[in-house]
């Protein structure tokens, strides 16, 4: 496990069917499975990622590049976001997130849009399950967004992640190996 602090790779955990190879693309998700924003899951917590994982499924080790972009660090003109938001087929509530946006605009006295707004919007209005939640990740990373953090209680942490690109390497943890000095709680992002 990479642990120095000039690294450029931390890691997380991922529950979930064993990957081949590093995904090349999200895959949409089921409507209300992605509370934290549509994109691949990945956790610090080896027990979160292991309940993701019955079955005949894994948990992976995830390698993940540090100098990604977290969409809360990104702003988009208003208008943008608005013609995105119209010309995508199948959204669901594109009214009322557009309003939701104009109303944040004006609040917030700007005429950007911080991607993490447009995110919080799709998820609390159900609005980004299966292909649209594909189109809003895609539009994530045309923008510079890579992946957004998501605090969970205590210290876990989820890293959504929109540009497969950042993930750097993936392994298989092996059950057999786990013992008392297993790091079972990586290091929160």
């Amino acid at each position: 496990m990479v642990t120095t602090q000039q690294s450029n790779i931390f890691q997380m955990y991922h529950g979930g069917k064993r990957w081949s190879r590093i995904p090349s693309e999200i895959i949409g998700s089921a409507q209300g499975r992605y509370e934290g924003g549509p994109g691949i899951y990945f956790t610090n917590s080896y027990e979160t990622a292991r309940q993701y994982a019955k079955g005949s499924r894994v948990v992976h080790l995830i390698d993940i590049d540090r100098n990604f972009k977290d969409i809360s660090d990104i702003s988009v003109p208003l208008e943008n976001v608005i013609e995105f938001v119209k010309n995508c087929g199948g959204m669901p509530r594109k009214n009322t997130i557009i309003e939701a946006l104009k109303n944040n605009a004006l609040r917030m006295k700007q005429n950007v849009i911080g991607l993490d707004i447009l995110n919080n919007l799709v998820v609390n209005y159900e609005s980004g399950a299966g292909k649209v939640g594909i189109r809003v990740a895609n539009y994530f990373v045309e923008n510079g967004g890579d992946a957004s953090v998501y605090n969970k209680s205590g210290d876990e942490s989820w890293l959504i992640v929109f540009n497969p690109s950042i993930i750097k390497k993936i392994s298989v943890v092996n059950p057999s190996k786990i013992n008392s000095d297993f790091q079972f709680m990586l290091p929160k992002i």
